[in-house]
């Protein structure tokens, strides 16, 4: 029997086949993205005409729903079908996708499939395991341009489309699978007043997601230009939302509510999607690979919980099911209880130690909690949810050892907590998130004021939250962090021996005392310090390269230079690391080696001032001024208010004979620090030369 008498479908008078070349698959994944900020969701303050078009030649699914609201966890869950307990990956930054678990890509790629993926974030780094199975798995996020800080590692979106359509011009006559991840609706959001004028200056939200769906307006017009739109089964889904202040959440993570767990998801392919269609029906990003392999044609196991959802393509109906999500963030980040929530027709329960229900088809805002006056339909979700748990098979995940370098920068997008605290397990009672949320809100705008140079005022802010919640860790960390920020290692000192004495300190603040002692010059304490880490994480590297700068405080120049260079070796895509490494060969006399990594880091963070200070000096040395001079304007401009910066170009112009225009910055790192070394010094020695010139 014929395929088309199998299927024996009929739609719009024309008998759909299948087709005679195995489709290719686009998938592309947005990050932080909230469905109801798309204009084919009903959004009319957004700019996504390419996502509204697409919509609009596909299916538009209105009610999907992530099953938990972080990057990683998310996406293993599109490429497996399966739950985070049964992946095994709960959080950002912790675990490794097992390889014994079917993915998308490697089942893909046997039958015959090139892929290649593009990722945008360093929480989709090939480390967590996400690369199985493509043939290319491209997270190089060298050259991109948000490094608002070093540790703040991400890329354009530009940048990854430009190498995703490169990849794309060279495929063959093989099918292909591409994934492209976008993540420019990620905080920290910018209104991009050069695309978009004054238009998103008060929802700087909104530019990203406009800057998005420009970045999915250059893949369409790539497929429709080579032919290929009509070949290509055409996804694009979000990975989960943004609080945007709701609820008190601003971001993601936390929290269990549909500002973050409802999704755009649009599927689109001439011979399998009924233009325009819309599907009400709630549906699970576990459904999503069940429904790709289903679309493709392709045979694969996968977890029972999942279904294929491929019939609403043609608006056929499927079964309805449960929407489950978890959330563990709130344990390892605030030491608050872990949140689980199930949406069953139009109503979602949220468990935690103050559980609530909603009505979402009278109330989707989730404004009004009927926890207390619909006490059976509790107790009935509530038991869904335990069922759910009970019947999850956990296949566990492989190990991934994080250094805190990399902590950091997943720390820097408000990912991972700086310290592990008891789970429910330990017997002792953990708090609400709801009861936690103004803590952390009040430790994000504290890290705000330290990281735009404001350090005491960090300190006071941090100080202020430990006075109201004594027992908020994370804000102790923190104001350790602010006090070595503000010059003041010794308080910071007494803080990191106090959180080291706490039944739930973590290794980390270990770490952090070594660094606060070699800033008061104790260099073989910190060296110390430096051991007692390196020993539940030898391959830290950046401890390796806190030690190298202990050491070249106590001139062991040799053993500082191999301790760096095995930070590098750990981590070489570390700014600060090959920053210190060229600091420490500038001292020793090697220039040219010096400034090799001065430009590596900033090929990983190009808007970071220091290498551009430090390369001005070196190649001021070395008598190429018009250089120096370039390095040190940059600067400048990148960091106005450091005084330092501001002599150092002054004194670039007098080496160029330029006096007048030294006045300028020499004056201005006078007034910035009036107790600098050499700044008044040097201004009355150019203001001398220019009378005489007179």
């Amino acid at each position: 029997m014929s395929v088309l008498c199998l299927l024996g479908v009929c739609w719009l008078g024309v008998a759909w086949f299948w087709p005679r070349q195995r489709l290719n698959l686009l998938l592309v994944t947005l990050d932080t993205t909230r469905a109801d900020r798309l204009g084919c969701y009903g959004y009319a303050a957004g700019q996504t005409p390419a996502l509204d078009a697409l919509a609009a030649r596909g299916v538009l699914f209105e009610n999907s729903y992530t099953v938990v609201p972080l990057t990683l966890p998310s996406h293993a869950t599109m490429f497996t079908g399966m739950t985070p307990r049964e992946h095994g990956l709960h959080e950002n930054g912790t675990g490794k996708l097992s390889v014994d678990l079917p993915v998308l890509a490697e089942i893909l790629r046997a039958q015959g499939y090139e892929t290649g993926a593009f990722v945008a974030s360093y929480v989709l780094n090939a480390k967590f395991g996400l690369d199985r199975g493509f043939d290319i798995y491209d997270d190089d996020l060298s050259g991109g341009g948000y490094a608002d800080h070093d540790l703040h590692r991400r890329r354009d979106g530009q940048l990854v489309v430009d190498n995703a359509l490169e990849w794309l011009g060279r495929r063959n006559s093989k099918p292909f699978f591409c994934w492209v991840h976008l993540f420019d609706a990620h905080a920290p959001y910018k209104p991009r007043e050069s695309l978009f004028q004054q238009r998103f200056q008060d929802q700087p939200y909104d530019a990203g997601i406009a800057y998005v769906d420009l970045q999915v307006q250059r893949i369409m017009e790539h497929l429709t230009a080579r032919g290929l739109d009509r070949d290509t089964l055409i996804v694009v889904v979000g990975d989960h939302g943004e609080g945007l202040g709701e609820h008190a959440e601003r971001e993601h993570g936390h929290m269990l509510y549909n500002s973050t767990l409802h999704v755009p998801l649009i599927i689109a392919q001439p011979q399998l999607a009924q233009p325009g269609h819309r599907v009400s029906a709630a549906v699970s990003l576990t459904d999503l690979f069940p429904t790709l392999v289903d679309c493709l044609g392709i045979k694969s196991s996968s977890s029972q919980a999942a279904r294929s959802v491929r019939s609403a393509l043609l608006a056929g109906s499927f079964e309805p099911r449960a929407c489950f999500a978890e959330t563990d963030a709130p344990i390892a980040a605030h030491g608050a209880a872990a949140q689980r929530s199930v949406i069953i027709d139009s109503w979602k329960y949220i468990r935690s130690p103050r559980p609530e229900l909603y009505d979402l088809g009278s109330n989707r805002g989730e404004t009004r909690n009927l926890i207390d006056s619909e006490p059976a339909r509790k107790q009935e979700l509530d038991a869904q949810i335990s069922a759910w748990e009970a019947s999850s098979i956990p296949h566990g995940s492989s190990d991934v050892r994080l250094s805190p370098a990399e902590q950091r920068r997943l720390n820097s997008l408000g990912y991972a907590g700086h310290n592990k605290v008891p789970s429910d397990a330990s017997g002792r009672e953990l708090p609400d998130i709801k009861d936690r949320i103004a803590c952390y809100n009040s430790l994000m705008d504290a890290s705000e004021l330290l990281h735009t140079g404001h350090a005491q005022a960090a300190v006071t802010a941090a100080e202020k939250l430990l006075n109201s919640t004594p027992d908020y860790l994370p804000a102790r960390v923190f104001l350790g962090e602010a006090l070595r920020s503000a010059g003041r290692p010794a308080d910071a000192e007494r803080v990191f021996r106090s959180i080291l004495k706490s039944e739930h300190a973590g290794t980390s603040a270990e770490l952090k005392l070594g660094v606060v002692l070699a800033q008061q010059e104790k260099y073989a304490d910190a060296l110390d310090q430096f051991r007692k880490f390196l020993q539940s994480d030898p391959e830290s590297a950046e401890c390796h390269l806190q030690m190298g700068i202990a050491l070249k405080g106590l001139k062991r120049y040799p053993d500082a230079q191999q301790e760096m260079e095995l930070a590098l070796r750990l981590d070489p895509e570390s700014p600060s690391v090959h920053y210190e490494v060229g600091v420490l060969l500038a001292s020793l006399g090697r220039a040219e080696q010096s400034l090799a990594e001065y430009q590596a880091a900033l090929r990983y963070a190009p808007d970071w001032a220091a290498p551009h200070s430090e390369m001005a000096v070196t190649l001021g040395q070395q008598n190429r001024l018009p250089e120096a001079l370039q390095h040190a304007r940059q600067a400048v401009q990148l960091e106005p208010q450091n005084a330092d910066y501001q002599y150092n170009l002054g004194i670039m112009h007098v080496a160029q004979g330029e006096l007048a225009a030294a006045i300028g910055p020499l004056s201005e790192a006078l007034r910035l620090r009036p107790d600098h070394p050499h700044a008044a010094e040097q201004l009355q020695r150019v203001r001398a030369a220019l009378n005489r010139e007179k």
